[in-house]
């Protein structure tokens, strides 16, 4: 894959301007498609969009898709191909992530319009030189004979794609009558337009810089201090909120339709959920949280394909998400690794660049009293497990491991014994040390995790048991009924299922005993 990166994938300035200047040889269409691709590139570079929306994005056929995609994989831009294929997935090159402003161009709006996609390649050319030439979108100052060859040209700076001036001019007429840029004369006043409004305007235009009865008038390089014109995008382009990144929630979309469910049942909400997870294990450990996300995403989708959208109804998909895969595949790796240290054979994490005392650290924190016990009954089937990682260990991240452990067993030890206790007194029983063990305390808490007591994922299923029949009990009388508007199941389903919540049971769902 790319280089993870911290920052959202941004379009890349440095790119757009090479490609205006002439700088990177790369046909318009190739252009347009990175414009296109851009917001679905995710952190690791990889692109979360099929190739069936892309030619639906771009009107294109299988055919030119096709073509531009073999441009971009055999194009290189410093020292990379623009876009390459990796495990199954494209990988882009073409993007920028960083979070100063001068390296990336802001995402507008206009570039996926209709009157950027028809320009022509030099219309193209110009529009990008206008659009990367000043990041806050203020005035360019530029004399107009740097605009095309001639014998004033500065080398330094300006475009070398237009061979004279009515060239150049015929193209900035077209994207001042298109509306996409704004242009000002040279005079005095600060806020002279060139209005294209205004009967006349390109003769006066060629007026003013000495172009009359199709031929250009030499100029001195005293007449051109006096050619100075200002360039900017059209302040209601440039103005708009510009487009964000889509990446993770495109992601999310083509797992559903991996797993044959539809995406456009779950709520808004719940995939804004499913993304602030992502970005909160990207944060944490980079390629390794990326990765993590990926895996426990898709088998989650893969196994509970016909019960996220009723877990959703009771705003708790993402729960079931994070306490029943994602956390299950941390202790995976803890457990992985622990058998790393002893030497033991079996399943091995596969995580590269992965911060073990940070992940454990996070599953101290994130996980349930449950998860703890099941992990402890793990490591006690991994031989010398506890004398070599925890007896001995200088590590301060697997001691704070086995005492959060610890303090499990402690809180519903002392529970049962209480319970126990007032039992034994209602029943007029004097209570003895003897009649409950550690040994049967400690049998107790592990059976209770292992039967989801602790965790509460009963209640879970069983609400969404209930959701399920509410479900098909609606679409039933629905069916029944003649010449009626369909009836709105989801939100009927919602409203009932208040009511069958008893004892706020989805509250605070893995709240311990």
């Amino acid at each position: 894959m790319g280089n993870f990166n911290s920052y959202i994938p941004k379009l890349n300035k440095g790119l757009l301007r090479d490609y205006s200047t002439n700088k990177l040889s790369i046909s318009k269409s190739a252009i347009d498609l990175i414009v296109t691709l851009t917001p679905y590139i995710d952190r690791d570079g990889t692109l979360h969009i099929d190739l069936v929306h892309v030619r639906k994005l771009m009107k294109w056929d299988r055919r030119t898709l096709k073509r531009i995609l073999f441009e971009l994989f055999n194009t290189r831009y410093k020292g990379k191909e623009l876009l390459t294929y990796e495990n199954g997935y494209y990988v882009s090159h073409f993007h920028v992530s960083s979070n100063g402003e001068s390296t990336y161009q802001k995402h507008l709006e206009v570039l996926h319009s209709p009157e950027v996609r028809n320009l022509s390649k030099n219309q193209s050319r110009l529009f990008y030189y206008i659009l990367t030439s000043n990041v806050y979108n203020q005035r360019t100052r530029i004399y107009i004979e740097n605009l095309y060859k001639n014998k004033l040209h500065d080398l330094k700076c300006g475009l070398t794609i237009y061979d004279d001036y009515k060239s150049l001019t015929e193209d900035l007429f077209k994207l001042l009558e298109l509306g996409l840029i704004s242009v000002t004369l040279p005079g005095e006043e600060s806020n002279n337009y060139v209005d294209v409004k205004e009967n006349g305007y390109q003769k006066k235009f060629h007026h003013i810089f000495g172009y009359k009865n199709d031929k250009k008038q030499r100029t001195s390089k005293y007449l051109k201090k006096k050619h100075v014109i200002g360039l900017k995008i059209n302040a209601k382009h440039f103005d708009k909120k510009p487009i964000g990144n889509k990446a993770g929630e495109e992601e999310i979309r083509l797992l559903a339709n991996r797993s044959l469910f539809f995406y456009e049942d779950m709520s808004e909400d719940t995939i804004n959920l499913f993304i602030s997870k992502k970005n909160e294990l990207m944060e944490k450990f980079g390629t390794a949280g990326l990765e993590i996300y990926r895996v426990t995403l898709n088998k989650y989708f893969k196994d509970k394909k016909e019960s996220i959208i009723y877990y959703d109804l009771i705003g708790k998909a993402v729960n079931y998400f994070n306490d029943f895969y994602l956390l299950e595949e941390i202790k995976d790796v803890i457990l992985g690794s622990i058998r790393s240290e002893t030497k033991e054979t079996g399943k091995e994490s596969s995580y590269i660049s992965l911060d073990l005392p940070a992940l454990i650290r996070y599953f101290i924190t994130y996980s349930s009293d449950e998860h703890k016990v099941l992990l402890d009954q793990d490591i006690q089937l991994i031989q010398y497990a506890y004398d070599v990682i925890f007896s001995s260990s200088e590590d301060n991240h697997w001691n704070e491991l086995q005492e959060s452990i610890q303090s499990v067993f402690d809180k519903h030890g002392t529970a049962i014994r209480d319970a126990f206790i007032s039992e034994c007194e209602m029943n007029d029983i004097t209570p003895s040390p003897s009649m409950l063990s550690d040994e049967e305390v400690r049998e107790v808490i592990v059976s209770n995790a292992k039967n989801h007591i602790l965790s509460k994922k009963q209640s879970i299923e069983e609400a969404t048991r209930k959701s399920k029949e509410v479900i098909r009990f609606f679409r039933k009388k629905t069916y029944s009924r003649k010449k009626t508007s369909p009836l709105d199941t989801t939100q009927k389903a919602t409203q009932l299922n208040k009511k069958i919540s008893n004892n706020n049971v989805y509250y605070n769902w893995l709240e311990d005993l």
